[in-house]
């Protein structure tokens, strides 16, 4: 037999040996019961998660937010805010938003013959203050932090209290912790517009001036995908502001209490209270808010309903919690 037909040979006995053994592993190891599961291949399987996508949320995103709100010290307003968010990277995000109020419950001011006065009107197709903000967020565990830099430009009224008159900013971090349904949070800003304070509902005035907000509360998830948000605030002034629409003021010995309308006026614009906000998905692109707040110092409720949608739904869950800027 020549020297091929022996290589040749030999590899088919080779192919022939390993198919056996093969075929015979696998008749042996089906015929074996299955071997109980312990911690070890547990972990292990369940570690080998698919790569996250460098990008869960999308480059950028469209939003449009409709909300109807009822103040005690006005009434009800209708305002739409489309929105404009960039993700450039993972832990990075860009928002822009402008605010247009079909109806605004405000107190107009009037002079005539050099006295002006102020009635609450009903008006229609105002606008409010444009807002941009920059925010980066990190995980470590259960543990999410976020911080972002906002800024607001004049394009708003500032006589019915929905612009502040100039350009204004805002600093803000916010730290939340998960624990099973529960996620406790903690925020902390300044800057010197109360626009920012809060990002739940809207006030009736825009205070300009140094101010500190401060923010704790929990979220809990709820059956349905159902979520609801539950916060004590702060807003701290930190000189006398600018006080532009109506601002009420709990009455007491010393002070008359009700409603205040001070265009330009400079005064205190202190606030505290509590929000509650209940989120309800309806589908992947649309969702319903219903929140309310109350304002201990100014006494003053704001109930409201919102509508938001979302052009591009998120495919994955973020790792990091909400700017308080990218929710306004």
């Amino acid at each position: 037999m020549s020297i091929s037909r022996r290589l040749a040979f030999g590899v088919l006995c080779l192919l022939a040996f390993a198919t056996a053994s093969a075929c015979a592993q696998t008749l042996t190891a089906s015929a074996q019961p299955p071997t109980p599961a312990d911690s070890v291949t547990t972990a292990s399987v369940t570690s080998a998660k698919p790569p996250e996508p460098a990008n869960p949320v999308g480059l950028w995103n469209f939003s449009v937010n409709d909300s109807a709100q009822h103040d005690s010290s006005t009434g009800w307003s209708d305002f739409l805010t489309p929105g404009l968010s960039l993700h450039p990277v993972r832990h990075l995000a860009f928002d822009a938003n402008f605010p247009w109020y079909l109806s605004l419950a405000a107190y107009v001011p009037t002079t005539v013959n050099g006295v002006t006065t102020s009635s609450l009107t009903q008006v229609r197709n105002v606008i409010g203050d444009a807002t941009a903000s920059a925010h980066v967020d990190g995980k470590h565990g259960d543990l999410s932090i976020n911080a972002g830099a906002a800024v607001g430009f004049p394009t708003g009224d500032k006589s019915l209290g929905v612009g502040a008159g100039t350009t204004t900013y805002h600093f803000g971090t916010h730290a939340e912790y998960s624990v099973g349904p529960f996620t406790p949070d903690v925020e902390a800003g300044i800057g010197n517009s109360s626009a920012f304070a809060n990002h739940v509902v809207k006030k009736a005035y825009t205070a300009v001036g140094e101010i500190a907000n401060f923010q704790a509360g929990m979220n809990i998830d709820l059956p349905r995908k159902l979520s609801l948000d539950v916060e004590l605030y702060e807003a701290m002034p930190m000189q006398l502001a600018n006080i532009f629409g109506t601002i009420s003021r709990r009455g007491n010995h010393n002070h008359g209490g009700g409603k205040k309308t001070a265009q330009g006026a400079t005064g205190s614009s202190e606030d505290n209270g509590a929000t509650a906000e209940l989120d309800v998905p309806l589908t992947r692109h649309l969702a319903f808010s219903a929140s309310y707040d109350r304002s201990f110092i100014q006494a003053d409720d704001i109930v409201g309903f919102s509508i938001s949608w979302v052009l591009h739904a998120p495919r994955t869950e973020s790792s990091a919690p909400v700017s308080p800027m990218s929710r306004r």
